[in-house]
């Protein structure tokens, strides 16, 4: 276990991979007590994303190791910094890919603060969430409502925002038809988003049974595409596509 929190430096256990492409280790490393905008969050859950995977193998050549990854954090706050009034201890909060900004900036300033030019990544420019404690700018933690388990929170905090954020970028609303391709760990909370917020969701899917799981989550269609072919135009005209797939589609025949 880490030393509890307070007035004096504090050693944190975590897992870490030590190289590029290594295995979780345990580690240990101190942090001194929150500055003025920080908080010390006790962990309690995290979740594990392929950017996690990513970060570990160094595939996009920003990872620093030892690498403690996690990024889809739910915890309590256990210590705040001086400055910190938006956060009481005990709150729980989750903390999701991004650590800070300057908060100073034009893009700051209009509420893009992935934009700012000092954005840094939680796992990119310091300790993840595989650890008993996290410190991070408080500004960046975020309190959970009560009525959602931590375990099911951890993911909404990066998938989830990934494609909240690119529906409601797109225009969604509400009385849209809105076509989400794929559904895997992204598309199907793409789906339960549209639905739950009163439209009529249509699923692109390679397999039946991924069909048969988007229209649990609520999808009012699902259309099977067979590897190579062009999809069936759907029931009704789409207002917006959203493709959570990795690969690249030649699909401009579709009506």
């Amino acid at each position: 276990m880490a030393n509890k929190p307070g007035n004096t430096t504090m050693q944190i256990k975590a897992l870490a991979v030590k190289k590029t492409g290594g295995l979780l280790e345990e580690y240990k490393f101190d942090v001194e007590p929150p500055k003025v905008h920080e908080c010390l969050i006790k962990v309690l859950t995290c979740g594990i994303c392929h950017s996690d995977l990513h970060m570990i193998d160094n595939d996009w050549g920003q990872s620093k190791y030892p690498l403690v990854p996690g990024h889809e954090v739910i915890g309590e706050v256990a210590e705040i910094g001086p400055q910190v009034t938006h956060l009481k201890v005990g709150d729980r909060v989750g903390v999701g890919w991004q650590r800070s900004s300057c908060l100073q900036c034009r893009d700051c300033l209009r509420g893009n603060e992935n934009l700012c030019d000092e954005n840094q990544g939680l796992i990119v420019t310091g300790p993840g969430g595989f650890a008993d404690y996290l410190m991070v700018d408080s500004r960046f933690a975020f309190p959970i409502p009560k009525g959602i388990d931590s375990k099911i929170a951890g993911p909404l905090l990066c998938g989830g925002i990934t494609v909240y954020a690119g529906l409601r970028n797109a225009g969604m609303s509400s009385g849209q038809e809105i076509g989400i391709l794929g559904i895997g760990g992204l598309g199907h909370m793409a789906v339960q988003f549209a639905k739950k917020l009163g439209n009529r969701v249509t699923v692109f899917t390679t397999s039946q049974d991924k069909a048969e799981f988007a229209q649990k989550m609520g999808a009012d269609e699902a259309i099977v595409v067979g590897k190579g072919e062009i999809p069936q135009a759907p029931s009704n005209k789409l207002d917006i596509l959203l493709s959570t797939v990795p690969a690249a589609l030649d699909w401009v025949s579709v009506h």
